[in-house]
């Protein structure tokens, strides 16, 4: 039996191949979506996502990031959407960091 490569399997197969695009597609959108963040807020965010009803979720390592996101969702959402994401709520959550050194 011939050997194939992982991306032509990929390629071949019609569900993998779209969740491989709608992956590519969700980090492209999680990188813009930090992009339009102020510099100092960037570092704080560990995930963000845009749902399709408009709610910016952002998640943080951080008790107190969360509650500086969530004081200055107005100017959020203002930052979203004027660069033309569809942003009309923002949801913010904790998620502590887990280092897995020993």
């Amino acid at each position: 039996m011939a050997e194939k490569r992982l991306d032509e399997l990929i390629q071949r197969s019609t569900a993998l191949g779209r969740l491989t695009s709608e992956a590519a597609g969700n980090i492209e959108r999680a990188a813009a979506l930090r992009d339009v963040l102020p510099a100092d807020f960037r570092a704080a965010i560990t995930h963000a996502s845009l749902a399709g009803d408009g709610t910016l979720a952002l998640t943080t390592p951080s008790a107190a990031w969360a509650t500086r996101l969530r004081y200055g969702e107005r100017e959020l959402c203002q930052r979203y959407v004027a660069a033309g994401f569809d942003v009309t709520a923002v949801h913010v959550r904790v998620r502590p960091r887990t280092d897995q050194r020993d």
